[in-house]
């Protein structure tokens, strides 16, 4: 099944990312050394209405991990038009790497990438498959698929975008549950490896033609088919919760990288 190429970037948009990009190291003093595209861009699902979502990774000079009054670990910026840009300091996101972070996952896999040095990454990415937890992974994917379903699909009228968040985080517990490693970022590249009953195939076509398309409401209200396959199998997993490996990681690895990524972006 084909949901067609993601949409180029508008003329001037790359160039203006980067540039916001080198005023944040500017202005807060960081090394960046990996900026993507998240979301819908991501995904393959934008329409030529959705917002920039740019996620980046950053490491500070050495003095500033050895403060007493530690700064944030976190930069963010109020959106800006259509730009919404904002990341992690690198030893919080090695934490979370710790924890196989899905979110910090999806970033690493984004086929979108503006900025990164490629022998700090690399380790990064290696790590990350090397190490990965599927029953940490999939808690957090059921935890948003629920919380999404309880929250935002019980009205008459849902957002195409609500019911794809939903079923990206079905399909990510799908995927963990048959051993396949890490979720793919692109939903095109989840939804061909997974054998899906015929109608909700068409069903997530005709979600994701809306979504591109930038309709606001499936103009049939509410999808029952949808919503029924949802409650399906979220109910299913709370009822039988998979039995999924716990994989012991070892912290000190992680350190490993963080130094060498401190040493090679502030090499004085």
């Amino acid at each position: 099944m084909s949901y067609g190429l993601e949409p180029m970037i508008r003329p001037g948009m790359h160039d203006r990312i980067l540039s916001e990009l080198s005023l944040i190291e500017q202005a807060e003093g960081v090394r960046i050394v990996f900026a993507c595209e998240s979301g819908s861009r991501a995904w393959g699902l934008s329409s030529a209405h959705s917002d920039f979502d740019v996620r980046f990774l950053y490491i500070r000079p050495s003095q500033d991990y050895l403060r007493l009054d530690e700064p944030r670990d976190v930069i963010e910026r109020p959106l800006s038009g259509n730009l919404d840009i904002n990341g992690w300091d690198l030893r919080k996101a090695l934490k979370l790497l710790h924890k196989s972070n899905p979110t910090l996952m999806e970033w690493l896999g984004s086929p979108m990438v503006y900025r990164e040095v490629p022998s700090i990454t690399q380790k990064i990415r290696n790590h990350a498959a090397q190490n990965f937890q599927p029953l940490a992974a999939h808690a957090h994917y059921f935890h948003m698929a629920k919380s999404q379903f309880k929250s935002q699909l019980q009205r008459v009228g849902v957002p195409a975008k609500q019911y794809i968040h939903a079923l990206r985080c079905v399909f990510a517990m799908i995927w963990i549950e048959t051993g396949m490693g890490l979720v793919p970022v692109d939903f095109q590249a989840m939804i061909d490896r997974l054998t899906l009953d015929p109608l909700i195939s068409s069903e997530i076509l005709r979600l994701i033609n809306l979504k591109r398309q930038g309709a606001d409401l499936d103009p049939g209200g509410r999808n029952e088919v949808i919503h029924n396959f949802l409650e399906q199998e979220i109910r299913h997993r709370e009822q039988n919760p998979p039995d999924l490996p716990k994989i012991a990681t070892h912290i000190g690895l992680l350190n490993e990288i963080f130094l060498e990524s401190l040493a090679e972006a502030w090499p004085s």
